[in-house]
């Protein structure tokens, strides 16, 4: 395999290299990321896919997680600020990057990558697990395949996620949604907030889980975790008070309900961000 240079940034990002290759001015790169390691808020200047094939992640973004685990395809945009927790595991993958400034402007400007998209099942995942065993493969005809399978991923991802995204969000979903936010860390009940909407309860449950891709309670664990995650990264409170701030009656629950979140302890997340 060909080893690339890399930026500062990215040989932090990527890992432990193990292998990696340059075709066509896409970079494949074949990285191990240690286990419960941190890596704090940072952007990539490209547009990538990360193909998980052992261990487990946490990626966060501003508003929303996602949980990676094996066999599982990340796809993100350029600029998407976002921050890593790896599990007990560490993490195996298959990173592609797509420079915007070399591949074809097909390969990167698609619309339906505007922001992250996780995939656990379907075509996805055939496309990538085809695509990790041409680059660990290499022979002559393996770079004509791999820029196909790239076309090929990124057409599937757009069919996939257009539905999604060409239905505008309702005003009544942006306000629930609003509230869940304004009422931190209490949120109100579902029967609350579809009587604040005007809507069934058992709709909203529906409408929310398919724009927002997880539940209200799920929603609201979520804006719980991260607040969490901030004052550990932000301040030097104790976590007895970060607990309570976040809504929760204990420590020890809290601690249990992060380490499921985050896939690591309070007291080690915050503990790895200092040793950075």
């Amino acid at each position: 395999m060909v080893r690339e240079s890399a930026k500062p940034q990215d040989r932090i990002t990527h890992g432990s290299q193990i292998a990696s290759t340059s075709i066509g001015g896409l970079v494949l790169i074949e990285a191990f990321h240690a286990p419960n390691l941190v890596l704090p808020w940072h952007m990539h200047e490209h547009p990538r896919m990360t193909y998980l094939l052992h261990g487990s992640y946490v990626e966060s973004y501003k508003r929303i997680s996602h949980k990676c685990k094996s066999a599982s395809v990340l796809i993100k945009p350029a600029g998407e600020k976002h921050s890593d927790h790896y599990g007990e595991a560490g993490a195996r993958s298959m990173i592609v990057t797509l420079p915007t400034e070399i591949a074809e402007p097909e390969m990167f400007a698609c619309p339906h990558l505007e922001r992250a998209y996780l995939f656990q099942r379907g075509e996805t995942l055939r496309i990538a697990a085809n695509l990790y065993k041409e680059f660990r493969s290499m022979d002559s005809a393996s770079p004509l395949i791999i820029e196909g399978l790239v076309r090929e991923l990124i057409g599937v991802v757009a069919r996939e996620t257009s539905d999604k995204l060409d239905r505008e969000i309702p005003p009544w979903l942006k306000m629930v949604r609003e509230r869940l936010h304004d009422e931190f860390p209490f949120a109100p009940s579902i029967a609350e907030l579809a009587s604040a909407a005007k809507v069934h309860p058992d709709y909203l449950s529906r409408c929310f889980r398919s724009h927002y891709r997880m539940s209200i309670g799920e929603y609201a664990r979520h804006l719980r975790m991260q607040w969490a995650a901030r004052e550990l990264t932000d301040s030097d409170k104790p976590l007895s008070e970060i607990a309570l701030g976040a809504g929760f009656s204990d420590q020890s629950h809290f601690t249990r309900i992060f380490k499921q979140y985050f896939q690591t302890t309070p007291a080690r997340f915050r503990k790895a961000l200092f040793r950075k």
